[in-house]
């Protein structure tokens, strides 16, 4: 599965130009969660460590492992980027404690919040840009195509939870990093960086058949 590629032309709900909030912004709250029965490195202390003192280096980062529904809600609506790896489909993301977020849910906190929701939100999670009602994810928290400096970044598909968590970490890495120029890569090419950097890595032998080593990419995580 090509997440680079499907970021931009198949699977990513992408508005406007965003670019990352390293450059200028102040601190970051972050939220990152892993739900309930989820297959996902966010679980793992190195991995936790990766996040709080390197990419998100100086920021607040919160990485909740179980809370319910109306935790997750107030801490959703409260951050300026979140990431969620959890069991999902088209109308319910599964938090840690094992209750149900439901689109409705996210509309009414939504709208309780005065419409202000967080500049990103990545769901590693499966089909949640897949959806026969008129309502989505994306929608749900006010992103819609005439949406700008905010994005959803979902899959319409069945995901890997680790593989895609390991994807992410390289790309927020390099959406926050500034380039040698000074200026910061969009979402877009984060994520063509972020598939060219692991293919480089499997590419000299850092790539393998079994979980272990932080510093391990798999040819699933492309």
């Amino acid at each position: 599965m090509k997440k680079g590629l499907l970021l931009i032309a198949v699977l990513a709900w992408i508005l406007g130009n965003v670019t990352s909030a390293g450059a200028g912004a102040e601190k970051l709250n972050v939220y990152m969660v892993k739900g309930a029965g989820a297959v996902s490195v966010l679980g793992d202390p190195a991995y936790q460590n990766i996040f709080r003192h390197s990419i998100f280096a100086g920021d607040s980062v919160t990485i909740d492992l179980s809370s319910g529904k109306g935790a997750f809600l107030s801490s959703f609506f409260s951050s300026d980027l979140v990431y969620l790896s959890l069991h999902a489909n088209p109308g319910v993301w599964v938090v840690g404690n094992g209750d149900r977020v439901e689109t409705v849910d996210l509309i009414r906190a939504y709208q309780a919040a005065g419409k202000k929701a967080p500049g990103l939100v990545i769901v590693s999670g499966c089909s949640t840009l897949h959806t026969t009602s008129k309502v989505n994810f994306p929608a749900a928290i006010g992103v819609k195509p005439d949406t700008s400096k905010r994005a959803y970044i979902g899959f319409k598909t069945l995901v890997n939870g680790s593989s895609s968590d390991r994807y992410f970490r390289v790309f927020l890495a390099l959406w926050l990093r500034p380039q040698s120029a000074g200026s910061y890569r969009t979402l877009q090419e984060a994520g063509v960086a972020a598939t060219a950097y692991i293919e480089h890595v499997i590419a000299l032998g850092g790539g393998g058949s079994t979980e272990g080593s932080i510093a391990q990419f798999f040819p699933s995580d492309t």
